[in-house]
């Protein structure tokens, strides 16, 4: 694996001699580097706390479980093509995951939080306003949508990679 030499990994790659696990594994790492990237201790006016610092570790920790998991149900298929169906599949479920979020978000906002920003608050100033401070209601949840896109990415990838998959939908 070369994580600093392009040019050799650009010729292996035009060699076809980056294996379907060597692939799975760069993959992996640069989501990983993407989660604790867009982690809120990289944002200045974010108030840190264990809560986050736990939902953190949780989505590292089942993000490098379900990539993995996704490998091991595409190699148990026909073991191709691995990071492209990742990549292509993820889109329509992300999509069709966004609408749940957001729903399962605001419920849990108006049933968890206590300074959810009520129709009270919407002509204050944002100097004025509580800061929003993640509960361990939103890790539950963010937990419990990670681990269903990952069941169902898995579940897609293990239809498309037995060959016995229908058309899906477009």
């Amino acid at each position: 694996m070369y994580l600093w030499n392009v040019e050799s990994l650009a010729k292996d790659l035009k060699a076809s001699k980056v294996s379907e696990v060597d692939s799975m594994k760069y993959y992996l790492l640069i989501t990983v580097i993407y989660v604790i990237a867009a982690d809120p201790v990289f944002r200045l006016d974010y108030e840190y706390s264990v809560i986050d610092f736990i939902s953190s570790i949780i989505v590292i920790v089942a993000t490098i479980v379900g990539i993995y998991y996704c490998y091991t149900r595409n190699k148990s298929g026909d073991n191709r093509n691995f990071i492209q169906r990742m990549v292509c599949i993820s889109v329509p479920i992300t999509i069709r995951l966004i609408p749940v979020a957001l729903v399962l978000g605001m419920i849990s906002g108006m049933l968890f939080t206590e300074s959810w920003p009520g129709i009270e608050n919407w002509d204050k100033p944002e100097s004025e306003l509580e800061p929003v401070r993640a509960n361990i209601e939103d890790v539950a949840l963010v937990v419990i949508l990670e681990v269903f896109y990952f069941w169902y990415m898995a579940l897609i990838i293990c239809k498309v990679a037995s060959n016995s998959g229908g058309s899906g939908d477009s």
